[in-house]
C-alpha cells in the first residue's frame, strides 16, 4: 500500500479584511430606535426584523420572518423622557 501525505486545505481568499473591533472606530447605526425604547429588537443586515419584550421572543419572531442570517439581538434603553 502506497503512502499518502496529508496536505493541509486550501485557503481562500477573504473579500473583504475581517472586522475588528477598536475603540477608535466604533459602529454605528443610521436608524432612528427611539421607538423600541425598552424594547429587544432583531437586526439583520442593518434593518429591523422583529421586536419583542424578551431576547428570546425577539430570535423566535426572527426566525419566523424567515430570516436566513442569524439576528443580532439588541436591548434598546430607555430614555430619560420615557
Amino acid at each position: 500500500m502506497a503512502a499518502c501525505a496529508l496536505r493541509p486545505p486550501p485557503t481562500l481568499p477573504l473579500s473583504h479584511p475581517p472586522m475588528t473591533a477598536s475603540p477608535l472606530q466604533p459602529h454605528h447605526l443610521d436608524l432612528d430606535l427611539s421607538a423600541y425604547a425598552g424594547r429587544y429588537i432583531a437586526l439583520v443586515e442593518g434593518r429591523v426584523v422583529a421586536v419583542a419584550d424578551t431576547p428570546e421572543a425577539a430570535r423566535t419572531r426572527a426566525r419566523t420572518a424567515r430570516e436566513q442570517r442569524p439576528p443580532t439581538i439588541l436591548f434598546i434603553a430607555p430614555t430619560a423622557d420615557d
